[in-house]
C-alpha cells in the first residue's frame, strides 16, 4: 500500500542518513520519477563503487555504472538507465502499471528488465548521491557458482530476445560477448553452466 518500494538485497548496510536521503529526493518528486538509485559501495572495498545505477551499451549488453571506480563524484559517469535491485526505490504505481518485475527472469538482470521497460513507459531514473549503501554481491549464489552463472548467461540472452537491439552488427558482438562468456566462465571451473 504504500507510494514507494525500496528493493534491498539481504547483505545490505546502509549510512546513517540513508533514509533521510531517500525521502529527500521524493519529497517533491514528478510523477514522471519511477526509481531513486542510491550509491552502493563495496563491503569490503567502502572506497569502490559497486553500483551508480545501470546501463545497456549500443549492442545491448547491461552493465553496472561506475563498478569498480574509486568513489569520488557525486554523479555517475554516464546517463543511468535505472536502479539495482540491490538496492533500488522504486514508485509502486509505475511498477504496478507494467505488471511488476518479470518473474521469468527468477535473479540477475531482472531489474535491467524493469528498467528498460520504465524508461519505455515514459519514466525516469534518479541518481541520489546523499543516499549510500555497502554491498559485497552474489551472497546468496556465490560469485562464482555453476547456479549464477548459468542465471547471468539464460537472462542476458533473454534480455537480448526481449530488448536487444535487432541489427546484424548487434547480434554478431553479442555472440562474441557470450562466447567470451561462456569461455571465461568455463574455466573458472564453472563447467558447461554458462551454455
Amino acid at each position: 500500500s504504500a507510494p514507494w518500494i525500496l528493493l534491498v538485497n539481504p547483505d545490505l548496510t546502509v549510512a546513517p542518513a540513508f533514509f533521510e536521503a531517500l525521502i529527500d529526493a521524493i519529497r517533491d518528486a514528478p510523477d514522471s520519477l519511477a526509481s531513486v538509485v542510491p550509491e552502493m559501495r563495496f563491503a569490503s572495498h567502502p572506497e569502490l563503487v559497486n553500483c551508480r545505477g545501470l546501463l545497456v551499451d549500443e549492442i545491448g549488453v547491461p552493465a553496472e555504472v561506475d563498478a569498480g571506480v574509486v568513489s569520488a563524484g557525486s554523479t555517475p559517469s554516464v546517463e543511468i538507465l535505472g536502479g539495482s535491485s540491490g538496492c533500488c526505490l522504486l514508485r509502486a504505481t509505475a511498477v504496478r502499471r507494467l505488471g511488476g518485475p518479470e518473474p521469468v527472469f527468477f535473479a540477475y538482470l531482472e531489474d535491467v528488465d524493469l528498467a528498460l521497460r520504465l524508461r519505455r513507459a515514459g519514466y525516469q531514473s534518479l541518481f541520489y548521491p546523499g543516499a549510500v549503501a555497502w554491498h559485497e554481491g552474489s551472497m546468496s549464489t556465490g560469485s562464482r557458482s555453476p547456479l549464477k552463472t548459468f542465471l547471468v548467461a539464460r537472462n542476458r540472452r533473454l534480455l537480448f530476445r526481449l530488448h536487444g537491439p535487432r541489427t546484424l552488427r548487434a547480434r554478431f558482438w553479442r555472440i562474441l560477448v557470450e562466447a567470451g562468456h561462456g569461455g571465461v566462465s568455463s574455466l573458472h571451473g564453472v563447467g558447461a553452466a554458462p551454455w
